[in-house]
C-alpha cells in the first residue's frame, strides 16, 4: 500500500503524470509532477500538441464547436410558452397554478 505524500500544510499532494507508450507498450517519453509546477503542466501540453499535432486552430474550432452544441442542447430541451395575459410560463414549475378570471 503507497502512502499519500504530503505538503507541508498537510494536504495531501496532487500528482499529474503523463506518459506516452509505443505499440509494443515500451515507454516512449514520460513527464510527472505535481499540479503546483506550472513549467511541468506546460512541458505536458507541448507534448501532447506535438503527439496528436494539435494547433491553436485546432482548439478554437473546438471550443465553437462544443459551444454550439450547448446551445443547441439548451434551446431543444426547454419549451417556452406564454399564458393569457402574454406573460412567459416557466417549464420547470411542478404544479400548474390555476387562475380564476371571473373577478
Amino acid at each position: 500500500m503507497a502512502k499519500n505524500k504530503k505538503t507541508r500544510n498537510g494536504q495531501p499532494s496532487d500528482i499529474a503524470t503523463l506518459t506516452f507508450h509505443d505499440w509494443y507498450g515500451n515507454k516512449v517519453d514520460k513527464v510527472k509532477g505535481k499540479t503546483t509546477e506550472k513549467n511541468k503542466g506546460i512541458i505536458m501540453l507541448k507534448k501532447i500538441k506535438d503527439q496528436f499535432s494539435i494547433d491553436d486552430i485546432d482548439i478554437c474550432q473546438f471550443d465553437y464547436m462544443e459551444l454550439e452544441e450547448q446551445k443547441k442542447m439548451f434551446d431543444n430541451s426547454v419549451q417556452w410558452t406564454r399564458d393569457e395575459k402574454g406573460n412567459i410560463t416557466s417549464p420547470f414549475s411542478s404544479d400548474k397554478k390555476i387562475k380564476d378570471t371571473f373577478k
